[in-house]
């Protein structure tokens, strides 16, 4: 057998004498408390995991080997701990196992460890020594200090000692009162699991084009990056920005190729409990999550008859460019003479009057309306992120831009007095719907050029919203057009 196939030969295991418990058990218990992702980064959720087993113990010395851990278990994190029904149980020592690393021969293992070689043709030989070289062929230092190269091979002998665990696994040493079988607990940390909210909003427009009711659906979307399942487990979903210190060198979780979308039945909705200075839901019923799985729980609730808004909104974005600049802006017309987006935003309350007033965990939010009813009858109509959002706070959703208000801004008049160091610029925007139902929009103005300024008239009349923005609420009618126009003064 070639040597670069060597991880295809019979390893047999001469196991050590001392009292060993090997746990490859099946999981008792286990308890996930996940914590959320950043938006836009699904890396950045992790677990806390508690899992219990029952483990045979004998009177006095005992080495456990609990496995398998997670690829992307932080090591410093595990803690192994025995109930108090034990009695009195010492631990003498702790050893976390990296396991084989992925794609990792087993023979480039053995490196350095004592191996029983049969070469082939076998002829009855068997030759034992320390590896000294794994690939492209096998080398054996023997007792005498001899280098026996091996090109093929018929079986490698190593003892359980020799060996690498195949996955990370933790070996625990401890010393007990009393033999039984106790119920032992494996505490860590996890990376590569995380979770987000996930929402699907259904309008139901009103008399007004941009007014009316809204349901809201929340969902929670369980992501398992690791390569470890968890059956059974008991979840615990934690809301908000927590601060965790990063392992030194953490492991790098295995990425599965596969995305399975798991679905599981949650009847009743998850209450968020505050917990610190964050938000926990605490699913009802243990669930099932693979490795490489995503699971939805549609366990967030559903929220009727909420009112929203439907806002329309005009800026300048090339003005709004000229923020960081600081000098004056003299230039005629940087942010003149052009047709501006009319971008749309949901504005709704989450208030308890509002018929919500629940803490929103952050997440991913998907906008529609019926038309009609039957398959095919619900419509996209844009979406985003959700920020984590208390109860009494308002959300405010971008949509997209629309498509039959159209917003032109013009200017009228610029006149530049670089001496008195003064300038005055007169600026139209004009706004035209094409709908058949009047619209509002929102036009905010960037007042860029000097950072003293001064409406010298305007109409309609303005709202000062910051140090350099003002604002217009202009009411457009169905098939018209209505303007907006004002004249600034800026001194420098």
């Amino acid at each position: 057998m070639p040597v670069a196939a060597a991880i295809l030969c019979a390893v047999f295991l001469s196991f050590v004498t001392a009292p060993v418990a090997a746990q490859q058990a099946e999981q008792q218990q286990v308890t996930l408390t996940v914590y959320s992702a950043r938006l836009g980064e699904a890396d950045s959720g992790f677990a806390w995991v508690e899992e219990e087993r029952r483990i045979a113990l004998a009177a006095g010395y005992n080495r456990v080997l609990w496995e398998p851990l997670p690829r992307s278990v932080d090591p410093n994190s595990v803690r192994l701990t025995v109930t108090k029904e034990a009695g009195e149980v010492r631990t003498l020592a702790q050893t976390f196992l990296p396991g084989l690393a992925e794609g990792q021969p087993l023979l480039a293992a053995l490196v350095g460890k004592p191996v029983r070689v049969e070469p082939r043709p076998a002829r009855g030989q068997l030759f034992e020594g320390i590896v000294v070289q794994a690939a492209p062929q096998l080398a054996v230092r023997d007792a005498q200090g001899h280098v026996h190269i091996f090109p093929d091979l018929s079986r490698v002998e190593a003892s359980a000692e020799s060996l690498p665990t195949f996955r990370p696994a933790v070996a625990w040493e401890v010393e007990a009162d009393r033999s039984g079988t106790f119920p032992v607990v494996a505490r860590y940390e996890a990376s590569a699991v995380g979770w987000l909210a996930d929402y699907t909003v259904t309008l139901a427009p009103g008399p007004m084009e941009n007014q009316g009711r809204l349901e809201l659906a929340g969902a929670f979307l369980v992501e398992n990056r690791t390569d470890l399942s968890w059956s059974e487990a008991r979840l615990q979903l934690v809301a908000g920005e927590v601060r965790r210190p990063l392992p030194r060198a953490r492991p790098q979780a295995q990425v599965w190729q596969r995305e399975v979308m798991a679905m599981a039945k949650a009847n009743d909705a998850a209450r968020a409990q505050p917990v610190g200075e964050y938000y926990e839901y605490s699913l009802p019923r243990p669930v099932a999550l693979p490795a490489g799985a995503t699971l939805r729980l549609d366990a967030l609730g559903v929220f009727r008859d909420v009112p929203y808004e439907q806002e329309f909104l005009c800026h300048n974005p090339v003005a709004e460019g000229f923020g960081s600049r600081g000098s004056p802006v003299t230039e005629r017309e940087p942010g003149a003479g052009r047709t501006l987006p009319v971008e749309i935003f949901l504005r709704f309350a989450n208030k308890k009057e509002a018929k919500l007033g629940i803490p929103l965990p952050s997440g991913v939010v998907r906008v529609g309306q019926r038309q009609g009813e039957g398959l095919g009858a619900w419509r996209f109509l844009g979406g985003g992120d959700l920020p984590h959002t208390a109860a009494g706070e308002e959300v405010m959703l971008p949509l997209g831009t629309a498509f039959d208000v159209v917003a032109e801004r013009r200017q009228r008049d610029f006149l530049l007095q670089s001496e008195q160091r003064r300038m005055e610029e007169a600026l139209a925007i004009e706004l035209r719907n094409h709908k058949a139902k009047p619209v509002r929009v929102r036009v905010l103005e960037t007042l860029y050029r000097a950072q003293q300024w001064e409406i010298v008239e305007s109409t309609p009349k303005f709202a000062k919203k910051d140090a350099r923005t003002i604002e217009f609420l202009v009411d457009v009618p169905a098939k018209g057009a209505a303007s907006v126009s004002y004249r600034v003064k800026y001194t420098w």
